[in-house]
Order: structure tokens, then sequence, then C-alpha cells
């Protein structure tokens, strides 16, 4: 009999979540600049920053938005737990 760990699970889930987003959101910034550093566009490293920082941003948003529906969390402490504080 084998005993799994639901805690280990939990966070085997998000370890594996966090790579999927880190690995799409790199590659969609390489695609999306890959088109304009051929086209000598100078402003290719802003478009950079805005379209993995967007994705940050949603994420972030998104996080906030349940924090405040979804979850009924009162204390500090676990609201800056929950924020990566």
């Amino acid at each position: 009999m084998v005993l799994v760990n639901p805690t280990h699970d939990v966070f085997q889930s998000l370890a594996h979540f966090c790579e999927r987003i880190h690995t799409n959101t790199l590659t969609y910034t390489i695609k999306h600049t890959s088109t304009h550093v051929p086209r000598a566009d100078y402003h290719w490293w802003w478009r950079a920053y805005f379209t993995s920082g967007s994705s940050a941003l949603y994420l972030f948003a998104y996080s906030a938005f349940y924090f405040y529906s979804k979850l009924d969390i009162t204390k500090t402490v676990p609201m800056l737990m929950y924020f990566g504080e």
C-alpha cells in the first residue's frame, strides 16, 4: 500500500502550473519579439517587456479577484502568504 501525501500533490500541481505559465509566456514573448527585430524596429524591447508583463498582470489580477470573491480570509498573515509577501 502506497501512502500519498495530498499536500505533495497540491504543490506538485502548482509547480507544474507555474512551469507551464513560464514556458508559454517565454515562447509567446520570443515569437512576438522576433517578428519586430528583422524590420529594424528599435522599440522591440518594450514589446518584449509588455508582452510578458501583461501575462503577469493578468495572473495577479485574477488571483486578487479570486481572493476577494471566493476566499474568506480575514487575517493578515494568511493574506500576506497568499499574495506572496
